[in-house]
């Protein structure tokens, strides 16, 4: 699947307007696009039993691919493509399903929310919180009830939320530890940099939390996927921007957590860093020849 989402943009316009001219000139159907799609659509979130010439949609289940499934949906229906009331059909499959994700992004997007009566919906959404969902799950439904003004009860998922912590990692952090990687956690579900600015903003004056933040922001980054670059670029800017946080302390925190070769067992460490430093050049702290070659000596000896 691709899961570039511009590129899948660009790669749909393409599709369209090669449709709508062999369309024209030679009547040609997208009827086996569309079979396809409504059977990915009913295995993932209805319990279909796939046909045989099907059977490689099994490979396509990750919560990227179905997104990208229900992603593919919306660039139809917004092309007409596809009739509006399968808006219906398919939010009803998903509210049957366990798969917060995908509910999130389905009710977040602005074309399903303009094209559908939200409001017959709220009780289910709210009914999701009692499930046994996990904190991840947690977070993203509420953003969403939120977003769409829909009171809930929050003693439902208080007590899961505090049992959902790292026991381990709660015996060695501070609350402010524990609530930054809240922070950065809930920042990499949701994207939302104002709650991260409004975390930081009271600290701003006080070095060792800053500095305890930095840390926890380069260790996320390290024990994350590649695939989530794009996210702390973003937060990485923005950070810059806010001038809260010192250009020698990006640096700092970066020599040191990579020093400290006891604690840490990154994947993937040396094109991480390459591609940290591109972004430390980007928001324009300076990097000379030195620091990155000292910088390299430390990942040898990882």
């Amino acid at each position: 699947m691709i899961k570039d989402d511009k590129f899948i943009e660009l790669f749909f316009r393409f599709y369209d307007k090669i449709y709508s001219i062999y369309t024209n000139l030679f009547e040609l159907s997208n009827r086996h696009l569309i079979n396809l799609i409504e059977e990915t659509i009913r295995f993932n979130y209805d319990s279909l039993t796939l046909k045989e010439e099907h059977i490689f949609i099994e490979t396509l289940t990750s919560e990227e691919n179905r997104i990208n499934g229900l992603r593919l949906v919306i660039l139809l229906l917004e092309n007409s493509n596809l009739e509006k009331d399968i808006i219906n059909i398919i939010s009803n499959y998903l509210l049957d399903s366990k798969y917060i994700p995908d509910i999130n992004f389905w009710f977040s997007n602005k074309y399903i929310k303009s094209n559908t009566d939200s409001e017959c919906y709220n009780n289910k959404l709210k009914n999701k919180l009692t499930n046994n969902i996990n904190n991840r799950d947690v977070i993203l439904l509420k953003n969403l009830l939120d977003n769409n003004n829909i009171e809930y009860n929050e003693e439902d998922t208080e007590d899961k939320s505090i049992c959902n912590l790292n026991l381990e990692n709660s015996i060695e952090k501070s609350e402010v530890e524990i609530e930054i990687d809240n922070i950065l956690e809930e920042y990499l579900l949701l994207e939302d940099f104002n709650e991260v600015l409004m975390f930081i903003e009271p600290y701003k004056h006080d070095n060792i939390t800053i500095k305890l933040f930095m840390n926890s922001l380069l260790d996320f980054y390290f024990n994350s996927n590649l695939s989530s670059l794009s996210k702390f670029k973003n937060l990485f800017i923005n950070l810059k921007k806010t001038k809260i946080i010192k250009s020698d302390l990006f640096k700092q925190t970066l020599t040191e957590l990579i020093g400290n070769n006891d604690n840490y067992d990154y994947m993937n460490l040396p094109s991480k860093i390459d591609k940290l430093i591109d972004i430390y050049k980007i928001i324009q702290i300076t990097i000379s020849k030195d620091f990155i070659k000292d910088l390299n000596s430390l990942v040898e000896t990882v």
